[in-house]
């Protein structure tokens, strides 16, 4: 239930925003095909399943006993995700990318000169705060 969108050193925040949007309009529209979602899974897949070198391997495996991510987990996720159809993504996205979800948050990290012209622009203005 936690999906996030994000990029990094963008300066266009106001665009980026909008950009967010239409997505989570679109992936709600079902306006994609079957094809579509297999493409998507198998690209993810082709990311837990490329090899590493020796270095990021052990990073990456300190990192998953940290977090108690085990390799049974792991292969539960993959046998899942392989398992993802449209009226799943559908079903997902109606109620997780809804206009007015409650939950929903916007965070945006950048210079306070940036932030005060995206406010200007945007119809709800972004809370500053300084950190």
């Amino acid at each position: 239930g936690l999906f996030s969108f994000s990029t990094y050193r963008d300066p266009r925040i106001v665009e980026t925003l909008k950009v967010f949007e239409k997505s989570a309009a679109f992936i709600r529209s079902d306006a994609f095909r079957d094809e579509d979602i297999k493409e998507a899974v198998l690209q993810i897949c082709s990311d837990i399943d490329k090899p590493d070198p020796p270095g990021p391997a052990a990073k990456k495996a300190f990192m998953r006993r940290i977090v108690l991510l085990t390799d049974e987990l792991r292969s539960r996720f993959k046998k899942r995700l392989l398992s993802v159809n449209r009226a799943d993504v559908i079903r997902v996205a109606k109620r997780y990318f809804e206009d007015q979800n409650p939950d929903r948050s916007v965070v945006v990290i950048s210079g306070e000169e940036l932030l005060k012209s995206a406010n200007q622009r945007l119809a709800e203005p972004l809370f500053l705060q300084r950190i």
